[in-house]
């Protein structure tokens, strides 16, 4: 199995971050590549994209920087901007926010430009990836992301007898526990499921858990749109045009519509047509608004002990 990995972001916390993301993906599934896009304008560009190339190595798919002043993107967010004021009637100070004041846009035009470097890279080699993972470059990794692509027979049982044994062994687990029981065993702080109306709600046996897993089609994302994984074959163009067409979808009865997590949600249901998972661990979604170190690391900048959660965001660098 081979990964395309979309990383995007600030460059600000990258350096602590990275050694993370090779240790859970990098290492782990050979055949690997990771495609970046990049925000930072600071005058030693040059040496920091040879660090991250060195950094990669052989698993260095693409490196680009996000320009703030670069006419595409300038074109792309005033077209967002003016669909979601003139189809939509998004009040002026929403629009102020999603287009100036955060990254919602932003994440989703680097996201585009991953993609078509993936795109070229695939047309290049005459190869094609089994998955697709975004992520960012604030998130530690914690865990294996895509632990179930190596497992075993007794590896994919052992998971079942896991979820079955939850409810004095039940004969049956929820579609939407198991799919968010993949990685860590819970409990979400928000576990749920969009676009999946027309399957089964339960699993009735390991084999067709692991057959759902393996040819499902479906995204897994962790906190809305932090870190998701969709499988290649399902990331397509029409996926990954949200980076141009921000904005351009609602769904009803979300008076949200327009934010990131959103935007992203719409375009895998309702242009993708996937079944999307999401879940959240409690210190999971704490690190994005209340980190704290001790939360997460020793004193000897070591992760914790008894630290459960895939991922957090890491808000400042360790001193």
């Amino acid at each position: 199995m081979t990964i395309a990995v979309f990383l995007t972001g600030a460059w600000r916390t990258l350096a602590f971050c990275l050694p993370h993301l090779m240790n859970c993906i990098v290492s782990l599934h050979p055949g690997t590549r990771v495609f970046c896009c990049l925000d930072y304008d600071g005058p030693d560009r040059a040496e920091k994209e040879a660090w991250l190339r060195s950094e990669l190595g052989p698993a260095c798919g693409s490196v680009s920087w996000f320009d703030a002043s670069d006419t595409a993107w300038v074109s792309t967010r005033d077209d967002a901007v003016d669909w979601m004021r003139n189809h939509h009637g998004l009040e002026p100070a929403w629009i102020e926010y999603i287009a100036f004041g955060s990254g919602s846009i932003i994440e989703y035009y680097q996201m585009w430009k991953c993609w078509t470097a993936m795109q070229s890279f695939e047309s290049e080699y005459a190869v094609s990836f089994d998955y697709v993972v975004r992520t960012r470059t604030d998130v530690v990794l914690c865990r294996p992301l895509l632990p179930w692509l190596t497992w075993n027979t007794d590896e994919w049982m052992y998971l079942w007898n896991r979820l079955v044994g939850l409810d004095s062994l039940r004969d049956a687990v929820s579609r939407v526990e198991a799919m968010n029981s993949l990685v860590r065993p819970g409990p979400f702080k928000v576990a749920g499921s969009l676009g999946a109306d027309d399957l089964d709600p339960l699993f009735h046996s390991w084999t067709e858990l692991r057959d759902y897993v393996l040819t499902g089609k479906y995204a897994l994302t962790y906190r809305k749109n932090i870190v998701y994984v969709v499988r290649r074959c399902h990331m397509t163009e029409d996926v990954a045009r949200l980076g141009l067409e921000y904005g351009r979808r609602s769904r009803p009865g979300n008076p949200y519509w327009f934010n990131a997590e959103s935007q992203l949600e719409s375009r895998l249901v309702d242009v993708g047509g996937l079944a999307v998972f999401d879940s959240v661990g409690w210190s999971e979604g704490a690190s994005l608004y209340s980190y704290e170190e001790c939360n997460y690391w020793t004193a000897f900048g070591e992760f914790k002990p008894d630290l459960d959660c895939l991922f957090f965001l890491l808000r400042r660098p360790l001193p």
